[in-house]
């Protein structure tokens, strides 16, 4: 087991707030929300973001979040547009990867256990601490090249799930239109 760390949690909803849960059973744990913080903390091991990309100005804010928590590591779990974890790494100067979280919300904390956490980092050493982070919480890890890797691979994982919803709730239709029982 590693030494326990100091980490944050920024962004408490339907992924941050599981993460927050896994972490704080390990490690000295913050989580932080949407209203501004004025408390510093003082030597911050991890950062996890977990706000939606959709938000404005996402590489801004995550960039403000570094510059008040100073976080020797940052992970965006959140899901981004590829080429995001790099313009924060270049902004920000700092220790920045990529981890999306795959799995279904409702059941998330036993999601982060059963899939595979992927990391992609800029520089090994840094995507190397980042999956020592995730094992140090019982999570099954796997570096990729790049944080475009984890970025693409998230969205594509999305777009996939997306479809399939889309072709069953056709097929749904045409069971429908022609009277048949789409369980059949």
């Amino acid at each position: 087991m590693a030494e326990p760390k100091k980490v944050v949690v920024v962004g408490l909803g339907e992924v941050g707030r599981p993460l927050f849960e896994i972490a704080s059973r390990h490690h000295q744990t913050i989580g932080v929300d949407i209203e501004p913080v004025v408390k510093k903390f003082q030597g911050i091991d991890v950062m996890h973001i977990c706000f939606p990309f959709q938000i404005k100005d996402f590489v801004g804010e995550v960039t403000r979040r570094i510059e008040h928590f100073k976080p020797a590591l940052t992970i965006i779990n959140s899901t981004v547009a590829v080429g995001t974890t790099r313009a924060v790494a270049e902004r920000s100067g700092t220790a920045v990867v990529n981890s999306p979280v795959r799995g279904k919300h409702v059941r998330m904390v036993e999601d982060l256990f059963h899939y595979t956490k992927f990391v992609g980092a800029l520089d090994p050493a840094v995507g190397e601490r980042a999956a020592g982070h995730f094992q140090s919480l019982g999570m099954k890890t796997r570096i990729l090249s790049s944080p475009e890797a984890t970025e693409l691979a998230k969205l594509t994982e999305t777009t996939y799930f997306g479809l399939m919803i889309a072709w069953a709730q056709e097929v749904e239709r045409y069971c429908d239109h022609l009277g048949l029982n789409y369980d059949e």
